[in-house]
């Protein structure tokens, strides 16, 4: 099975920045679909970086190059991220004291609770909201604090409902409505950091403005 718009022996520039994953997730992708995407999102979305944003944007491509409506992947993506955080926040809402007990192992998730911590006690329940974008990084453990302090569960699962549908909305739209580009975003998007999302924001809607000049 073949995608229009896609060549894995690509040279243009921006292939170096792609995961080597990424061929494997293609090929899976291609065969199994949905089922591929979420377990990616579910796994990024329990602490393990994965990229979801890399992938999400990827399947909007697939979607848009094999000319396949937008609004499915779309409730699908953003169910999956919701379900990603809740079930996030209910592991370590459960067993989160039990995990942290090996410090050694858990540094990195202790160092991204702190972060998360810091940036509650400056914007309280709007982190939320922050951490799945612009800093979608801190999303995880954005969840995993939440769930270790006992966060109520009612307003958590309100706020990751929007701030999954912004999610979904940035990523899955740069890779659908963006899909002639996709090489030099999607190598963009594995490129950056905490708050690059803004920038490659910033980037879609000069591309935007000057397709429509264009046109």
């Amino acid at each position: 099975m073949k995608t229009r718009g896609y060549n894995k022996k690509s040279n243009k520039k921006g292939w170096d920045e792609i995961p080597e994953f990424f061929t494997m997730f293609l090929d899976y992708y291609l065969e199994y679909k949905y089922p591929v995407l979420a377990l990616i999102m579910i796994i990024s979305f329990n602490g393990i970086p994965l990229g979801a944003n890399f992938y999400v944007a990827i399947s909007g491509v697939l979607a848009s190059t094999n000319d396949r409506p937008f609004f499915p992947l779309f409730l699908f993506v953003w169910a999956i991220a919701i379900l990603g955080d809740l079930s996030c926040y209910g592991i370590w809402n459960k067993f989160g004291c039990r995990i942290m007990d090996n410090r050694e192992r858990y540094s990195r998730i202790r160092k991204g609770i702190r972060k998360a911590k810091v940036l509650l006690n400056k914007y309280g329940k709007f982190t939320v909201l922050l951490t799945k974008f612009p800093l979608s990084g801190l999303g995880p453990y954005m969840a995993i604090t939440a769930g270790i302090t006992q966060w109520n569960f009612r307003l958590f699962a309100f706020l990751i409902i929007i701030g999954d549908f912004i999610w979904t909305s940035v990523y899955l739209s740069i890779g659908y409505f963006f899909a002639e580009s996709w090489e030099e975003i999607i190598a963009l998007i594995s490129s950056l950091g905490q708050g690059g999302a803004i920038i490659l924001l910033l980037i879609v809607l000069f591309l935007y403005i000057k397709r429509k000049r264009k046109k």
